[in-house]
Formats: structure tokens, sequence, C-alpha cells
């Protein structure tokens, strides 16, 4: 019987153990792509980041919703898990693709830019989607049954929603004083750069500025459930934005080293 006691507080010593590590484990803020194509989990707080081996490579183009990942490489197209285990894979053409995440997640879209093709991932399979003949600048879904894009025309920028199943442009709205880059968000309103550093415009056209240092030439990417990467074109320094409300910030990523 003491035995029986004595092995029974064991285990239950044992399970408050690993339950307390879960616990004290940082939490995840996304996955981020570097300049060698590697992506990599970013775990932490604001400010104070950790960035993990890599967990694929070869990577083309990336984005990360918080529960999965699209990553497109030379030839395909794959989901990821918050793990970075894949979980899907399909056939894709070459070259960069815009990745995007509806609010619940389903629909995913993947827009091939040389192909100007669309993928759409339910949340157990790839689909086809339309053609789009537009060179969009960004893109995401609405509903199940919508898209929206963005696209340059002249100096300006327009943001235009089509069907999903068929490509069709349904509205078309200008955005003034807007210029590329800029990220459409899931859930609507996007992010742009202005003087004094990133803007967010939220879906009632109301906007947060948070200021900053921002490279020269950059480009953004969804990094995580209410995350934008920034990258610097010129140096490949990778920088982070909180865009949820009431905790926007801009943070520096650690250097990765080989």
């Amino acid at each position: 019987m003491k035995r029986y006691f004595a092995l029974l507080t064991f285990v239950s010593l044992a399970a408050s153990a690993a339950w307390a590590q879960r616990a004290l484990a940082p939490p995840q803020v996304g996955f981020i792509q570097d300049s060698r194509g590697e992506v990599r989990a970013v775990n932490g707080l604001a400010g104070n980041f950790l960035v993990g081996g890599a967990a694929a490579s070869g990577i083309v183009s990336s984005a990360y919703s918080g529960s999965f990942g699209l990553l497109k490489s030379a030839s395909a197209l794959m989901v990821i898990d918050q793990q970075g285990r894949t979980l899907a894979t399909v056939d894709a053409p070459s070259g960069p693709a815009l990745l995007a995440f509806s609010p619940d997640e389903s629909p995913a879209l993947a827009y091939f830019q040389q192909s100007k093709a669309l993928r759409v991932w339910g949340g157990r399979a790839f689909q086809p989607g339309p053609n789009v003949d537009q060179a969009a600048l960004s893109i995401a879904p609405l509903s199940r049954t919508l898209g929206a894009l963005v696209v340059q025309r002249g100096d300006d920028l327009w943001e235009l929603s089509f069907e999903l199943s068929t490509g069709a442009i349904v509205s078309q709205t200008a955005l003034p004083g807007i210029t590329s880059p800029m990220l459409l968000l899931a859930g609507g309103g996007f992010v742009y750069r202005d003087a004094q550093g990133v803007v967010v415009r939220h879906v009632d056209g109301s906007e947060k500025h948070i200021a900053a240092h921002l490279p020269a030439s950059l480009a953004f990417g969804q990094m995580g459930n209410g995350w934008i990467q920034v990258t610097d074109l010129a140096t490949s320094r990778l920088f982070a934005v909180n865009v949820q409300p009431g905790h926007e910030g801009y943070y520096i990523l650690p250097e990765v080293r080989q």
C-alpha cells in the first residue's frame, strides 16, 4: 500500500511539473520568414522575443494566422500547424505568392503573382480558384464567397472585391493618400506606412498611428494573429508590429545567426 501511495504521489508531482512547464512556456507570437527562405517560430512577449530554429527552408512566401500557416516554396503550397508540422501540400506554380486569412481562418487564400491564379484553403483541402485578371499588391478573403485585393492604377491604389468562384469584380473603392507597400488585414482594414511610421486603418475608417523609424524599402507580411512582419529589403533586418487594438507597437526582432 505504501508503494502504491508513493507511486501515486510521484505521478501526481510529475504531472504537476509538466503542467507548470507548459504554463510557464512563452506564448507563441507567430512565424517569421528570413532572407534565406527559412521560416522560424517566434515566441515571447512584445519587446522580448525568442526566435526558434528553422521549421522550414526553401520558402518563397509565407503567412501565419495564429493557428496555422501557409508556405510557398518554388513548386508547392503547404499548410503547417503551430509546431511547424506539414498538414497538407499541393503543387504550385513558380514565383512568389500573396497569402491571406479570414477572421475565422477559413477560407484562406493564395494568389500566385506570376500566373494571377488563386488557391483556396477551406480547412481540409485546397480548391482551385479563378484567375484574377489584376496585378494584386495585397489580398484578403471577405467571406466564403468574396475576396478583396488591392491594385495600383497610376498613382492611386484601389481596393476591389471579387467573387471567389468566378473572379468577377463586384465593387471598387479608391484609397486616396495610401501608397504601397500596404497589407490587407484579416477582418477588414489594412496597414500602410506614412512619414511617421505605421498606420493601422480599421474597418470603420478610424486610424491608429504607430511611431517607427521604418526602412526606406520594406515589405509587410502576416506573422501571427494581430502581428505583422516588416522586412527591410536592403539589409534583411526583421521587425514586428502589433496591430491589436490597445496594444499597438513596433519592435525589433532578434537577429538570427546561422
